[in-house]
């Protein structure tokens, strides 16, 4: 997509910029810097004359949050991130890879319920999109404490045990039935 650029008074520098996608003008902060030439697989882009993306923050979100949630890979990386991040917030050991996720959540199914992952569309928190449980929540993000499981799984058992969330199914189907 081209780019239109509009000069401030005195003609000089660049202040804003339309995004490709949007169509909307923007002040360049909104738009990310891009430095270089990056070639990866099928995600190409080649920096353009004024060294900043075609599409503004906003926009690229949305693309990239739209493929990070609905492809097995993009979840993979996804999770891996987040468990990264939490890990080193909270001081946890971490001894994760992409791929290790990508293999447990390729397999389809939680490890607790053997419900089917749900990965089809936006959004990272749905009922049976897949989570990255840690068994025990005093340890790290470590392939020995970590499982692939539901969303509902993880959100439910929090920092309880598996044993919480069990007693709380049990209560549940004797007040609703099933």
């Amino acid at each position: 997509g081209s780019s239109v650029t509009i000069f401030n008074i005195l003609g000089r520098y660049p202040q804003m910029k339309k995004c490709y996608i949007c169509k909307e003008i923007k002040p360049y902060t909104e738009f990310y810097v891009r430095r270089g030439i990056k070639v990866t697989g099928k995600n190409r882009y080649i920096q353009k004359h004024d060294g900043y993306a075609d599409d503004c923050k906003s926009c690229g979100k949305k693309r990239s949050n739209k493929w990070a949630s609905s492809t097995v890979r993009g979840r993979a990386i996804t999770l891996y991130h987040t468990a990264e991040t939490r890990s080193k917030e909270k001081k946890l050991e971490f001894d994760l890879n992409i791929d290790w996720i990508y293999e447990k959540l390729i397999r389809g199914n939680c490890e607790i319920s053997g419900i089917p992952f749900n990965i089809s569309g936006p959004g990272s928190r749905k009922p049976f999109g897949p989570s990255l449980d840690r068994k025990d929540c005093n340890l790290g993000y470590t392939k020995n404490n970590t499982q692939a499981v539901v969303w509902i799984y993880n959100s439910c058992k929090g920092n309880g045990t598996h044993e919480d969330v069990l007693l709380f199914c049990r209560e549940m189907v004797k007040k609703y039935g099933g």
